[in-house]
């Protein structure tokens, strides 16, 4: 799964918008485009400053995950 910002452009009302683009290809290909606007942006921020969100998302890139395929001689 791929995520970008692909664009930064101005919405009609005068503000600006980020473009963000999300394709996958498993196990089918799709494409989701949203539009976010600065509301959006602090919502997210806000969201992810959560001290509960802040925990648990460090504590997936600190967990050690058990290697794949591993073979033993017989």
């Amino acid at each position: 799964m791929v995520a970008a910002f692909t664009q930064l452009s101005k919405d009609p009302d005068g503000g600006q918008t980020l473009k963000l683009k999300i394709e996958s290809s498993e196990p089918i290909h799709w494409v989701i485009t949203a539009t976010l606007e600065g509301g959006d942006l602090r919502n997210f921020i806000k969201l992810l400053l959560k001290p509960s969100v802040l925990y648990y998302a460090i504590s997936l890139m600190l967990k050690k995950s058990a290697p794949k395929n591993v073979s033993t001689p017989s």
